[in-house]
């Protein structure tokens, strides 16, 4: 008996295009806690159970390097070039538009433009953008405790931004434990971790000195407003409109019969820095735009886009201390022959823990390792191999105490009947993401043979 069956279209059906990571939400948006993109970076990672080198090396180097065929050394100095220079990634820059391009091809998301300060370029100089990583301990410390996600805000990339007004605490710029320098992105780095002890970054701080506490209020409240509108700002602001603007606020000091050298004088500035604004010679850098708004007592949105004829300046305000600019006498005052016995001293006395030869180098008045180098090439080199020998033998140390509780837990954890995954390690270790270190996997994989533990 013959049977009919329905004829099937077996053309292939079209598939939908998928991405090919999961799409991270930025937290914070439209507020002035937005979220970086190097800390949204670290979190992408971190969800797809890598670490961020291997997130670099085989998600976004692809896109960056734009060249199937690319030899692996561009591929190797690419991959380094992103590491050390992270911190261009959240501003207007060649490497950072790339790396917006990558995510939102990875993701098909959007709004990756906002997470950068791109927007607001034009008021950004060199020192305006920090080069190592800062947040607030006790943000983190409060994200934790309520189970909220751990992130970086993109304020805390600006060089203004000293203080977290929420806790009323300095943000930290270095490691709590080890006192290293974090860079945005790095090899194993984590967002509320150091990447070089591996220890949790959160923790109470101390109040600041009112006058900061001032000052960093104004500076944040003018932010909120040009982080929330760079959209607007980056079509409607150039460097023209800034100098008329400028020059008007000058006008109306001068009705007021308040001269240039007075508020010079008032901000910490040389005068020719302030005719130099005017001219349009000298760009005016953000922080010198925020200092030069607080002390004239008009915000940074009516500086640079209100009717400056129509405002009348009745008085000026004396700048904070801690931000006072470029009149401040910076000569180092001792002379060679004292510097050099300064730094044998310190050798001579062979402090444990040595100190790092940046911080020798600032206390002498020096702006740079390399400049005291120049003078002390020898007594650099003994410096700064003192520290690089302690920081290899702290880093050593700090692996085999942190075996050695891996260890214990695991021992602890199959002796009260839990099964030891790695999440339940992590949690009773407070080592968040430690297991993306393939030494301890190879660790915990070790000690399941030796107690005949079955991996599931």
């Amino acid at each position: 008996m013959r049977k009919s069956f329905e004829v099937l279209d077996v053309t292939s059906l079209e598939i939908p295009l998928r991405s090919k990571i999961i799409l991270v939400e930025a937290i914070g948006r439209d507020t002035l806690a937005i979220e970086s993109l190097t800390s949204l970076i670290n979190r992408t990672a971190m969800e797809h159970s890598i670490t961020t080198g291997t997130f670099i090396k085989s998600q976004l180097l692809p896109y960056i390097l734009n060249d199937v065929e690319a030899s692996l050394t561009k591929e190797v100095n690419t991959y380094y070039r992103l590491i050390n220079r992270s911190f261009s990634i959240n501003e207007n820059t060649l490497l950072g538009r790339s790396v917006i391009n990558a995510m939102h091809d990875l993701t098909f998301g959007n709004g990756f433009y906002d997470l950068t300060l791109i927007g607001i370029s034009i008021l950004l100089k060199q020192s305006s953008i920090r080069t190592s990583r800062s947040w607030c301990p006790v943000c983190f410390y409060e994200a934790e405790e309520l189970g909220n996600p751990i992130y970086e805000k993109l304020i805390w990339s600006l060089s203004c931004v000293t203080t977290c007004l929420i806790h009323n605490c300095y943000l930290c710029t270095e490691c709590l434990h080890c006192k290293t320098e974090l860079k945005y992105l790095n090899t194993s780095s984590r967002v509320g971790y150091c990447d070089n002890c591996f220890r949790w970054l959160g923790e109470e701080s101390t109040p600041i000195n009112s006058t900061d506490i001032n000052w960093q209020h104004w500076v944040q409240e003018n932010l909120d407003f040009l982080l929330c509108n760079q959209t607007f700002i980056n079509e409607n602001l150039d460097s023209i409109r800034i100098v008329e603007q400028i020059g008007l606020i000058f006008q109306q000091l001068r009705k007021s019969k308040i001269s240039k050298k007075q508020l010079a004088d008032i901000m910490g500035y040389n005068r020719c820095t302030l005719f130099e604004w005017m001219r349009g010679a000298h760009g005016i850098a953000l922080e010198s735009l925020l200092l030069l708004s607080y002390c004239v007592g008009i915000s940074v949105e009516h500086l640079l886009f209100s009717d400056m004829s129509k405002l009348v300046i009745s008085n000026v305000k004396q700048a904070p201390e801690s931000v006072r600019g470029g009149k401040r006498d910076t000569t180092i005052k001792t002379t060679i022959a004292a510097r050099g016995e300064f730094l044998q001293k310190i050798i001579s006395r062979n402090d444990y823990p040595p100190p790092k030869l940046g911080d020798i180098a600032k206390e002498l008045g020096y702006k740079s390792n390399e400049s005291l180098r120049g003078f002390f090439p020898v007594e650099c080199k003994i410096i700064g191999e003192r520290h690089k020998e302690f920081r290899a033998k702290q880093s050593v140390e700090n692996n085999i105490s942190l075996r050695s509780k891996v260890r214990q837990e695991i021992i602890e954890c199959y002796k009260e009947g839990y099964y030891p995954s790695k999440r339940r390690l992590e949690d009773r270790l407070g080592q968040r993401g430690l297991f993306m270190n393939s030494k301890f996997n190879e660790l915990r994989k070790e000690v399941f043979i030796e107690f005949g533990i079955q991996p599931r």
